[in-house]
């Protein structure tokens, strides 16, 4: 592959990789707001909790086992979502100006030669190729380890459903819940 295909192709994985670190970014706000839910919920339920009525020791092991499974799970949820979301850094290419002055630099410096023209494009090619190719693959390991950290996270939540439904119906159906008068 020639150098202007080659240049092409990483810049293309470049923009490819940037364009998965907002994707990634949309998801993990999708997932803040399905766990902003189920611990608001979950605390709702802790927070209603009477713990002085009158209900089955059975009721209240199925609630506490499934209400400490499901607990256990939505923290590992948050910690893996924390460690999705913050904690990495993307490489990018030098500002504008810079990547123009090194352009203006290489034509300055190989001027006196009679291929020289040819060279210095040869060379702002080959810097271009380098910085597109080097960002391109410490993104593409960034990308790669937060989406692994998002799906620890998800996968999290969806262990931790069955336990929140049964302690939700437990709580609801076996009398754990405060009553209120009015």
């Amino acid at each position: 592959m020639d150098d202007d295909k080659t240049l092409v192709f990483h810049e293309k994985l470049y923009f490819h990789e940037l364009d998965c670190r907002e994707k990634l970014i949309q998801r993990l706000q999708l997932t803040l707001a399905i766990l902003t839910g189920i611990v608001g919920g979950w605390m709702y339920i802790f927070s209603r909790l009477n713990f002085s009525g009158p209900s089955q020791p059975f009721v209240w092991a199925i609630f506490l086992v499934c209400f400490a499974c499901g607990s256990v799970l939505l923290a590992i949820a948050c910690f893996k979502f924390v460690k999705a979301l913050w904690g990495h850094s993307y490489d990018c290419l030098p500002v504008a100006t810079e990547i123009e002055n090194y352009r203006i630099q290489m034509y300055d410096t190989y001027k006196e030669f009679s291929d020289g023209p040819e060279t210095a494009a040869g060379y702002f090619r080959k810097f271009l190729i380098q910085y597109f190719s080097e960002c391109a693959a410490h993104n593409a390991k960034q990308n790669a380890e937060r989406y692994d950290f998002l799906h620890e996270s998800v996968s999290c939540i969806v262990y931790s459903i069955p336990f929140i439904l049964i302690a939700a119906i437990s709580f609801l159906l076996g009398g754990l819940a405060k009553v209120q008068s009015i």
